[in-house]
């Protein structure tokens, strides 16, 4: 996921240099949200399509335990999807062509922090099944927000705790979700066992 954003990050700022492009480009961290669940279910549910935090909740609801990788200490930033638009609609009027922001939180948390949230906030008690870690992922991954608090006055408003809670009140009246899996592509030996049927 790093080295994907850098050569993003880095394709972008070329791009811009060769050519007379003038609108700015926003990479954006784990967002959270009913917007965001919403896209997640009409794209299909899938793993790839989606975050932690979203195949949590979805498991919750389908009543199935879920798997976390490791020992759940890798760190992520969670945002919500209104603090997140708020930032796409200030690049409109903002004088910020051509720069490259990151947007999310600055708080990182645990995926254990983050299963007991849900957990706490969807009222249950799921114990997640621990399986290998993934290889090669990145165990955390935390970005620079500096340039988007510094242009766009970024500020990652809602708690995560209270994004958890509108983004749960959500998803449960809209139900859960049918997770779809379609073949590997790539067979391997070292991906995770649950990724295979």
């Amino acid at each position: 996921t790093i080295c994907l954003k850098y050569f993003i990050s880095s394709s972008l700022k070329y791009f811009f240099q060769i050519t007379s492009t003038s609108f700015p480009a926003l990479i954006l961290a784990i967002i959270i949200g009913a917007a965001i669940y919403l896209i997640s279910s009409l794209a299909v549910f899938r793993k790839s399509l989606i975050n932690d935090a979203l195949v949590i909740i979805n498991s919750i609801l389908n009543k199935k335990p879920y798997y976390i990788y490791g020992k759940g200490n890798q760190r992520r930033c969670f945002s919500y999807i209104d603090d997140v638009v708020e930032a796409l609609y200030k690049c409109a009027s903002a004088k910020v062509d051509k720069m490259i922001f990151n947007i999310g939180a600055d708080k990182d948390y645990s995926l254990n922090e983050l299963s007991g949230i849900i957990q706490e906030v969807a009222g249950v008690n799921i114990p997640p099944i621990y399986i290998a870690d993934r290889p090669q992922e990145v165990k955390i991954a935390i970005a620079d927000h500096s340039q988007a608090k510094k242009h766009l006055q970024y500020k990652d408003k809602t708690k995560l705790k209270d994004g958890i809670k509108l983004t749960w009140e959500y998803v449960k009246n809209l139900g859960p979700q049918k997770e779809v899996f379609t073949e590997i592509e790539l067979p391997s030996s070292k991906l995770p066992k649950n990724w295979s049927r």
